[in-house]
């Protein structure tokens, strides 16, 4: 889940073709579910929340169809911080303290779609 606040610069407002370029500041939260480990495994991570700092960069173009509609095309990198996961079950069943941690979850997006302005 992504909560925070984007700017979007038009760098050539009215054409019939518009870039921009956007960037996107917020708070991630992030959950790992409970699971177990590979396949026919005895192994068990149990999950974790967390919230870190997001950020994004966006860059595209919109062709200008008339009559208030537009045809967008761009791309986004998004960074979502890190997820932790909890405590371990190895096939034995002792519980370790794992802190498992996937990091650096970065997404990156092509879009395309259309945006109408409401007069």
């Amino acid at each position: 889940l992504f909560d925070g606040e984007t700017i979007v610069a038009l760098l050539a407002p009215g054409s019939a073709l518009t870039p921009y370029v956007g960037i996107g500041l917020g708070r991630s939260w992030n959950e790992a579910q409970d699971g177990w480990i590979g396949r026919n495994s005895h192994r068990f991570l149990f999950g974790g929340e967390t919230s870190d700092v997001a950020a994004a960069l966006m860059l595209g173009m919109a062709v200008d169809l008339g009559h208030g509609l537009e045809l967008d095309a761009g791309y986004r990198l998004i960074t979502l911080g890190i997820a932790i996961g909890g405590d371990f079950i190895n096939g034995s069943g002792t519980i370790t303290q794992a802190d498992a941690r996937v990091s650096d979850m970065v997404g990156h997006d092509f879009r395309i779609g259309l945006r109408y302005w409401l007069p």
